[in-house]
């Protein structure tokens, strides 16, 4: 099973320079996603917080 994270980092792996988000002007690439991605991971550890998602 994959979730959200995992597929990031694999398209990232595959594809760093790739937009993964367009909006006008405005691109940014998977890998840019992803380091983002990790650094919000980390602040929030940083915190000890527990974030949790549920989906139906």
């Amino acid at each position: 099973m994959t979730n959200i994270a995992h597929n990031l980092s694999r398209t990232a792996s595959e594809h760093p320079d790739q937009p993964a988000i367009i909006l006008d002007a405005h691109r940014a690439s998977y890998a840019e996603i992803e380091g983002a991605a990790a650094k919000m991971a980390t602040w929030l550890s940083d915190q000890e917080w527990l974030l949790a998602t549920v989906l139906p």
